[in-house]
C-alpha cells in the first residue's frame, strides 16, 4: 500500500496538469521591452511546474506607433503567442485587454503589464492553490526591481495596507481571474483606474492574494518619486470620495 503522503503529492500534480492559464499582455509603444519581457516570461514558465501546453500568451496592442507589432511578428518565429491589435482614439488598458475577450483562453486569465516580471515560483504558487481550492480571482504581492531602502519600504506598505488589509489590486499585482468572468466582459473600459474598478468588482468573489512577489519596474517613479506617490494618493482619495470625474483624475495623473 502506498503511503498517503505520496498519494497526495501525485494527486496535486495531476490537478496541476488540469490547470490552464492564458497570460494577456497589453502594450502601447513598448518595442524596447517586448523581447526581454517575453524571454523572462517563457523562462519562468519553463522552470515552473505548469506544463507548457497548458499556458498560452496573447499580446494585445492598443495602437502602437512604434515598431512593436513588427517586432512581435518577428518574435513569433521563436516564441509561440497570439497578437491582437486595434487602434483606439483614446486607448486604455481595459480596452486593450478586451481585444482578447472573444478568443479561446485557459480556465484562468492573468493580466501582466509588459514591465512586470513573474517568476516560476509565482506560477507554482498559483497552480498549487488553484488546483486545490476554488478561487475566482486574485493577484500577487509585489516588489520593485530597483532594490533600495525607499522602494522596499514603499512596496511593503503597498503589500500590507492596499493588498492585504484593503484587498485592493492594481495591474502591477498581476491580477488573475476565472476566464468566464473575462469573457462575460468584467473588464471596464472607462479610460482610467480600470484596475481599481475591476478590483472592487472582484471583491464579492472568493479571492486569493499570493505572498510570492511579482517584480515591478520603477520607471514611473524614477524621476519624481515623492511627487508620483503624492499624485497617486490624491487620485485615489478623490476617486473613493467621488470628488472628481474619471476624466479629471486622468488629467491629474498624467500632469507632469
Amino acid at each position: 500500500m502506498r503511503p498517503l503522503f505520496f498519494i497526495s503529492i501525485n494527486l496535486m500534480y495531476e490537478n496541476m496538469n488540469d490547470f490552464s492559464l492564458t497570460i494577456i499582455i497589453p502594450i502601447l509603444n513598448e518595442e524596447n521591452l517586448i523581447h526581454s519581457s517575453l524571454q523572462f516570461l517563457t523562462n519562468s514558465i519553463s522552470l515552473s511546474h505548469i506544463e507548457k501546453k497548458n499556458v498560452n500568451i496573447i499580446f494585445c496592442d492598443g495602437g502602437s506607433s512604434d515598431d512593436s507589432i513588427e517586432l512581435l511578428i518577428d518574435l513569433q518565429k521563436k516564441f509561440e503567442f497570439k497578437i491582437r491589435q486595434k487602434k483606439f482614439n483614446s486607448p486604455s488598458v481595459g480596452k486593450t485587454l478586451n481585444l482578447a475577450k472573444n478568443l479561446p483562453t485557459g480556465k484562468y486569465v492573468l493580466f501582466l503589464p509588459i514591465d512586470c516580471h513573474i517568476s516560476s515560483e509565482c506560477f507554482n504558487q498559483l497552480t498549487h492553490h488553484l488546483s486545490r481550492e476554488k478561487f475566482i480571482s486574485g493577484g500577487f504581492f509585489k516588489e520593485y526591481e530597483k532594490d533600495n531602502f525607499i522602494y522596499n519600504i514603499y512596496s511593503s506598505l503597498q503589500n500590507l495596507i492596499r493588498s492585504r488589509l484593503l484587498r485592493n489590486l492594481v495591474w502591477t499585482n498581476g491580477i488573475w481571474i476565472n476566464s468566464q468572468l473575462f469573457h462575460e466582459g468584467i473588464i471596464p473600459e472607462v479610460g482610467f483606474l480600470e484596475d481599481v474598478i475591476l478590483s472592487d468588482k472582484l471583491k464579492k468573489y472568493p479571492n486569493l492574494i499570493l505572498k510570492e512577489r511579482i517584480i515591478v519596474s520603477p520607471r514611473k517613479y524614477e524621476k519624481t518619486f515623492l511627487k508620483r506617490i503624492w499624485i497617486n494618493l490624491l487620485v485615489m482619495i478623490s476617486f473613493r470620495f467621488k470628488l472628481k470625474s474619471i476624466e479629471q483624475l486622468k488629467k491629474i495623473y498624467l500632469k507632469k
